[in-house]
């Protein structure tokens, strides 16, 4: 079965455990002990694979698979926390261990930078070298099959095979094919015009000069039967 979209959605909480970590909290601070906040990360990840039916009924959950909890923790210097710029890559290195996507972090770093100094500031804090701070992080992955995405697909192929058998379309150079830039996808939301798939965060895409992206197999097998962009017929060298 093929799943030809993938959502990915991020929720998190941060908060001081009630019960504290044990160390030397309840003596007090010497100028020797600098004050720490002891960070300690939840990731929970979550698969789910669902089918949506091209009739428009309900989505059905095809399986879901939960990954094992994955826990990484460091201690930051109450400093750390006075000033944003110095806290952000600290935890922001965190989060990539976890490989957590990039567009998450912002908004995870900035709760854990404002919890921290808040938890610093409590009067029952006073007297403890290390303050607990505790983050969980639940990342669900929706791998979505939409029947009506594969149908529009299905058409569209069809549609470029009757194009090039009728119109006798010349190919692009190979030159010109090999000579396409490459690069990885940076942001969600934007889709291959040929086969109509979402790209992921990450999907290596081949751009032509209009500045329009594709697969590069997509792109590639269009590019050996025609040299115009099937987007807005830009056209491309041929061998000609």
């Amino acid at each position: 079965m093929e799943f030809n979209h993938l959502l990915i959605k991020a929720e998190h909480e941060v908060w001081p455990p009630e019960r504290a970590l044990i160390d030397h909290q309840s003596s007090p601070t010497s100028q020797s002990s600098p004050v720490r906040v002891h960070v300690d990360f939840l990731y929970h990840r979550t698969h789910r694979w669902i089918n949506r039916p091209s009739d428009g009924g309900h989505s059905q959950l095809v399986r879901e698979r939960r990954y094992q909890t994955v826990r990484i923790s460091a201690c930051i210097d109450a400093h750390k926390f006075k000033s944003y710029p110095e806290s952000h890559p600290i935890i922001a290195r965190m989060l990539t261990d976890l490989r957590i996507v990039s567009d998450f972090h912002d908004p995870i770093i900035n709760d854990v930078f404002q919890s921290g100094r808040r938890v610093l500031n409590w009067v029952s804090n006073v007297g403890r070298t290390i303050i607990p701070l505790r983050v969980k992080i639940e990342v669900l992955h929706e791998h979505v099959r939409d029947e009506r995405a594969l149908m529009r697909r299905a058409m569209r192929l069809s549609a470029m095979e009757r194009e090039s058998e009728n119109y006798g379309m010349v190919r692009a150079s190979e030159k010109a094919i090999q000579g396409l830039n490459r690069k990885r996808m940076e942001i969600e939301g934007e889709s291959c015009r040929i086969c109509l798939d979402d790209f992921a965060l990450g999907t290596k895409v081949t751009c032509l000069p209009c500045s329009h992206v594709f697969h590069e197999d997509c792109i590639t097998t269009w590019l050996e039967k025609s040299h115009r962009c099937p987007v807005c017929r830009f056209e491309m060298l041929t061998s000609a």
